[in-house]
């Protein structure tokens, strides 16, 4: 049989018409009645990606277009707002909490849990929080977009992210939270796979588009005091192990017990982010906290002071700020302090100079009773515990606080 007006066999037709007409090919995809053999390629032909990859979202690899991050958190710590602040840094391409876009982009956040006013809170509270100039504000501003949705799930869920994406065609989409779309049982693998492998991945895929969805974690354990290992932390969110397994990476946030911070960690991939300590070693976790101003919505570094002292390297990484900054010197007190404010200031987005100040000073303090700094007539000064500072009378200054206000 051909086709009477062209001649053409139906084979023909329907090959022409999957290889030239998007819509066609994808109604024969969805439908399962067509389904292309992915390309093979030779070992010998595989191509490594280069510094200017095109498909790089977050630096060094750790998040691309077509692949995905599960974001897993308790409820009710705060989410959501991390996510604005996420789209809106990375939509004027400025770093947060070591997440590095490569560059501006277009951001889609689609969510369920909070309406137009929650929403204007985040964005006023996080455009105040954090430092953006005036031109990073309106670059943000005009490039997030703001979808609630609240009554699809599955592939009813799947088809309107699709044709969202096709509409507004953003680099990065933030899909808050998962359980709201799922529309099955989250502790099912049978359910939760065709979700993830078989519906949210060809979209993202289509087009061409990374993907950071946010999980809820499971319901907390009786408190026992310590946070798991990074490396189990992939498998913090609730139900099967397919959301963290199905994950290109993952990032987690939990509560640190008797305190008001918070651990951020990226367990799988987390290598990419290329994280260090002060004694430049790779890290997986950082520590976070919301905002001190009452009513305001946003998230910042936690300093120092803030993190519980567990071991001798919470210590040592204070110390070392100092040392570092003083040399083989002699330097005034608050000479020391404006210096030291400069080479941790980085580090603390979104908090107040006066805090960092505050920081500062305790960095010398510590660094004072531990014996690495001594003060003299002259100042203060780094050494070995065995040797004397310059013009240093020995006379036991380590433990006197000189009352000297940071300025």
């Amino acid at each position: 049989m051909t086709d009477i007006r062209t001649g053409e066999p139906p084979i023909d037709i329907l090959t022409r018409l999957l290889e030239t007409d998007p819509e066609f090919l994808k109604q024969a995809e969805e439908r399962g009645v067509y389904s292309p053999l992915p390309p093979a390629k030779l070992l010998r032909d595989l191509r490594r990606h280069g510094p200017a990859d095109p498909s790089e979202l977050l630096r060094h690899r750790f998040l691309c277009r077509g692949a995905s991050v599960l974001f897993a958190g308790p409820t009710g710590v705060g989410k959501s707002s991390l996510t604005m602040q996420l789209g809106i840094s990375f939509s004027a391409g400025v770093a947060c909490f070591g997440f590095e876009p490569t560059g501006p982009m277009k951001v889609l956040i689609v969510q369920a849990e909070n309406d137009e006013g929650d929403m204007a809170e985040m964005r006023d509270g996080v455009l105040n929080g954090i430092r953006l100039t005036d031109a990073q504000k309106e670059l943000a501003s005009t490039r997030v977009l703001i979808v609630h949705e609240d009554s699809k799930t599955g592939a009813q869920f799947t088809a309107i992210l699709d044709k969202l994406l096709e509409e507004h065609r953003p680099d990065l989409v933030f899909v808050d939270p998962a359980f709201s779309y799922l529309g099955g049982d989250a502790s099912s693998q049978k359910e939760v796979s065709p979700f993830l492998r078989n519906l949210l991945n060809p979209v993202i895929h289509r087009h061409h588009v990374g993907l950071w969805l946010n999980h809820h974690t499971n319901k907390p354990a009786p408190a026992k005091g310590k946070a798991p290992p990074t490396e189990l932390g992939a498998y913090l969110g609730a139900g099967s192990a397919e959301w963290c397994n199905w994950a290109r990476a993952v990032v987690a946030l939990q509560p640190v017990p008797k305190t008001r911070i918070y651990r951020l960690s990226a367990p799988k991939r987390g290598a990419r982010l290329r994280w260090r300590d002060d004694d430049d070693q790779p890290i997986y976790d950082r520590f976070i906290a919301h905002a001190r101003e009452p009513g305001v919505i946003c998230w910042r570094e936690a300093e120092a002071t803030e993190v519980p002292v567990d071991s001798a390297s919470k210590a040592r990484t204070s110390v070392q700020d100092i040392v570092t900054v003083v040399g083989t010197r002699t330097v005034k007190l608050d000479e020391l302090t404006r210096e030291v404010f400069k080479a941790i200031e980085p580090r603390y987005v979104g908090s107040k100079p006066d805090s960092i100040r505050r920081t500062a000073s305790r960095y010398i303090q510590t660094g004072l009773k531990s014996g690495a700094l001594r003060e003299t007539p002259e100042g203060i000064c780094a050494t070995a515990a065995s040797e004397p500072c310059p013009n240093s009378d020995m006379s036991g200054h380590a433990e006197k606080d000189s009352g000297v206000t940071p300025s």
